[in-house]
């Protein structure tokens, strides 16, 4: 007695059943995934997925690459996953002989990829690896059905992978530049909580989430600085049902006692935090009065950029030298030599030059005023129209040698002015 063959499976079975030709005819529980003969639908006979066709080269399958609905979608995502055994070329409608006419898509697709890879940015290394995949599969195709034509990469194939190659690289930088700056972003975090400035735990997501069932510390003012933000830490961590070992005060929240000690330590800790920052303002106070300043160069260092240095790189400037000889030649940086280069006065001590642009009307008449602030100068530039341009330079008292940050470059008619 002949075996009756099973019609109805479920969708991914179907798909195999196909792909390995088991059987002429199969369907799913919703009969809108079925194959008959060498062809399998979505939806009826009017949208085929894929076909099988054979050669005297071998067996292979059309696959189609128009799209009839979400569902659809789904059924060709399943069909190729079933077909990974089998040499699949990917055309519009599987159903027609007129390989010809096939080939004359792929070329078609391949005009379409490299007027895409003129116009993107940022993704043409995806596109170059589309395009050598299209050649590839191409070429295969008319191989496998005995076609002369064949399609070949682009002429200018060299520039496009540098180009692509400076695009990952330059990815790869933003990238880690991102990495970096999460880092420093965490690491801010993390420090601000340790010094008190914020009551949120940096590390507190894992505890929130209930992966956390002990929290170990070395003091309770390690956990925080403020005894409501303590607080009210004690009592997120007692209702998650969260242990709190502190290894130098010995609490156990799980006891009245224990939470009364708790509270007390944190009220200790906030007191000895304000205690710390009024001995450390009074102490920076008392050393203002005595004039010592923080920071910066000794006056009197020797001066980086001598004038015989100056004087060598303007003539090597003149004779059309790069930055980098000429950093070679006087034994300078690199971004010396550009801001040498710049028109700015370099090797003076920032305390005692200060910068002052013509705002206005190109005229100054160089009166500076300073304030008191013993690691910056705020200056305020008084024009000859009467008017004053609260520039608040910020000088920062570098080593000799070194320039100070100003807003913009001075004009043809700005000059520097030493402070009086």
């Amino acid at each position: 007695m002949a075996k009756r063959n099973r019609h109805v499976y479920p969708t991914d079975m179907v798909a195999h059943l196909w792909a390995h030709r088991v059987q002429d005819s199969a369907r799913n529980g919703g009969s809108n995934f079925y194959f008959q003969g060498d062809t399998i639908y979505s939806y009826g006979s009017h949208f085929p997925i894929a076909r099988h066709v054979e050669t005297k080269r071998g067996r292979a399958v059309l696959f189609t690459t128009l799209d009839y609905s979400v569902t659809t979608s789904g059924h060709k995502w399943t069909v190729l996953g079933a077909c990974k055994h089998l040499t699949v070329f990917h055309i519009q409608h599987p159903a027609d002989t007129d390989r010809k006419g096939q080939l004359i898509e792929y070329r078609q697709r391949y005009i379409a990829l490299a007027r895409k890879y003129s116009r993107a940015r940022s993704n043409k290394p995806w596109i170059l690896g589309s395009l050598r995949d299209l050649v590839d599969e191409a070429n295969r195709f008319a191989q496998f059905f005995g076609l002369r034509s064949r399609l070949s990469m682009p002429a200018d194939l060299s520039a496009m992978e540098a180009e692509c190659r400076a695009i990952e690289k330059r990815e790869r930088k933003r990238k880690q530049r991102a990495e970096a700056l999460r880092q420093r972003e965490a690491m801010e975090r993390l420090r601000k909580w340790a010094d008190g400035e914020t009551d949120s735990c940096p590390d507190y997501g894992p505890i929130a989430a209930g992966k956390v069932s002990a929290v170990v510390c070395w003091r309770i003012d390690r956990l925080g600085r403020t005894a409501k933000g303590l607080t009210s830490l004690f009592a997120d961590l007692q209702e998650r049902r969260v242990n709190l070992v502190s290894l130098k005060d010995g609490l156990d929240l799980s006891t009245p006692a224990g939470r009364l000690m708790a509270n007390v330590l944190a009220s200790v800790a906030q007191f000895e935090t304000e205690v710390r920052a009024e001995r450390i303002l009074a102490g920076q106070q008392a050393a203002r009065a005595a004039g010592k300043v923080w920071g910066g160069g000794k006056p009197g260092r020797r001066v980086t950029v001598t004038e015989e240095k100056e004087r060598t790189i303007k003539l090597l400037r003149d004779q059309g030298k790069g930055i980098s000889e000429i950093a070679r030649v006087v034994g300078l940086s690199r971004p010396t030599i550009y801001l040498q280069g710049s028109g700015l006065i370099l090797g003076r001590s920032a305390s005692a030059w200060m910068p002052c642009l013509p705002f206005l009307s190109g005229r100054c008449n160089q009166r500076v005023c300073q304030s008191s602030a013993p690691s910056t100068h705020r200056a305020r530039i008084l024009h000859d129209c009467g008017a004053c341009r609260s520039c608040c330079f910020r000088v920062f008292r570098h080593r000799v040698g070194s320039i100070w940050p100003i807003p913009q470059m001075p004009p043809a008619g700005g000059v520097l002015c030493h402070s009086k």
